[in-house]
């Protein structure tokens, strides 16, 4: 089984324990340890502790971790797709503008 955790209550991603293959399904958790729900991966997740979006999320939309906005989607992000570099714009590093 593929688990990944639920950091604050208003998150819209989840981190992922452990690599994963698009299609596996991930049982999600809370960080109380209730499970909350499962996604299936939409895309292959090559690290564990890595993010995959619990919802879809819409370009230049707050990605939000440790209910903090982290970042904004750089692109359309859908629901089990890993988010990493290629498609989300840091706040602490800014690269591009999205427009």
């Amino acid at each position: 089984m593929k688990l990944a955790i639920r950091l604050k209550p208003n998150d819209n991603v989840v981190t992922v324990t452990n690599v994963l293959k698009r299609g596996e399904l991930v049982s999600i958790f809370s960080e109380e340890g209730k499970k909350i729900d499962n996604v299936n991966a939409t895309t292959d997740v090559p690290l564990p502790f890595h993010k995959i979006a619990l919802v879809q999320i819409a370009k230049g939309e707050e990605v939000k971790k440790y209910g903090e906005i982290i970042g904004y989607a750089s692109e359309p992000i859908d629901k089990g797709e890993w988010i990493h570099v290629h498609n989300i714009e840091s706040v602490s590093l800014p690269e591009k503008e999205i427009k």
